[in-house]
């Protein structure tokens, strides 16, 4: 997507049930690793916006942002209830993200739905086995297999607010003691 400052990023754009364009996320992360050159065709985004589709808050994250806790978490505090995350992953390591998106869906009591492309191009067989990972991060049945198609998910709305009573990772947070994540100093309290 160019975004009319001579700048391209890598893009989503969120289309509600009318059609409608909603908005778009630009990734965040860039990759900079063999294959994956990110960061040398696209500027990076800087922010984590929510859309409302078919009534729901839901975020979008593209492939290398998904391994940064930080931006699911971002969104669940935004109020998303489910979060989309588009990839161009290869068999090799389809093990490496069911396990880290089914997690990243419990920490933080929402939905998580992977998109993974599938086909070749030049040396590298994208695998698809797309799927949906649930509040408490149990797959919503088995990946999709490697060739192109549609699924369907039965969502319970009422699933996040339920894992999230169960599981209050979000309301026991300590923002405070998490300064340095960000490259804030912490000034210890007193006794």
């Amino acid at each position: 997507m160019h975004d009319g400052h001579g700048l391209y990023h890598d893009a989503v754009a969120a289309i509600d049930e009318n059609g409608e364009t909603a908005g778009f996320y630009r990734a965040v992360h860039l990759p900079q690793i063999p294959g994956w050159e990110g960061k040398f065709y696209f500027a990076p985004g800087d922010e984590y916006p929510l859309f409302r589709l078919a009534g729901m808050p839901v975020g979008f994250l593209i492939c290398w942002d998904a391994f940064f806790p930080e931006a699911f978490r971002s969104l669940a505090l935004k109020g998303a209830r489910a979060v989309v995350v588009l990839t161009s992953a290869s068999g090799e390591n389809e093990d490496l993200w069911q396990r880290s998106l089914s997690a990243q869906a419990f920490f933080n009591g929402l939905y998580v739905i992977r998109v993974n492309r599938v086909g070749e191009e030049e040396q590298t067989a994208f695998s698809g086995r797309s799927f949906a990972a649930a509040p408490t991060g149990d797959l919503l049945g088995d990946p999709m297999g490697d060739v192109e198609g549609v699924a369907f998910f039965d969502i319970d709305r009422r699933a996040v607010e339920l894992t999230r009573r169960e599981f209050p990772f979000l309301k026991d947070r300590r923002p405070r003691t998490y300064l340095d994540i960000a490259g804030l100093s912490i000034k210890p309290e007193s006794e």
